[in-house]
């Protein structure tokens, strides 16, 4: 497992978590659930349908992202270099590279964790794109 290791961390590149990586995540945090609610109570309100469109958020836990990568739903995933033990997220470089799903190596496990609104987060993943941050993200997947 030290060679492992030494592959993770030495590597692989990696990624500063001030990038623009972490300002594409930033806007994907979860939208409160009373603000949508009232907005859609509101809209019933003045007599207009709400159709309930599926938010789009960032995906967080190794076994929902595995089961992501292995569906092919994933388009980026993000994982954090300063796991311990290394066994948790060693093979994920290698199940995204097998899938052909676009990962990135993130300093900084709290720096994840906030986004997901956690203490830390071994790694996250993102499965939609709104198309207004389309140019962003093709960008970001290119240097990551």
């Amino acid at each position: 497992m030290v060679v492992d290791k030494v592959f993770l961390v030495y590597q692989l590149p990696l990624s500063s978590p001030s990038s623009d990586l972490h300002l594409v995540l930033t806007k994907r945090k979860k939208a409160s659930k009373k603000e949508r609610l009232l907005k859609r109570a509101q809209a019933e309100s003045e007599g207009n349908t709400v159709e309930a469109k599926k938010p789009i958020v960032v995906k967080y836990g190794l076994n929902h992202i595995t089961y992501l990568i292995e569906q092919n739903k994933a388009q980026l995933v993000i994982t954090a270099h300063g796991v311990d033990p290394i066994e948790l997220v060693v093979w994920l470089p290698t199940l995204c590279r097998k899938m052909e799903i676009r990962y990135c190596i993130l300093k900084g496990k709290s720096c994840l964790g906030t986004i997901v609104h956690q203490k830390t987060a071994a790694a996250l993943c993102l499965t939609t794109v709104k198309n207004e941050d389309k140019m962003e993200f093709s960008r970001r997947e290119v240097s990551c």
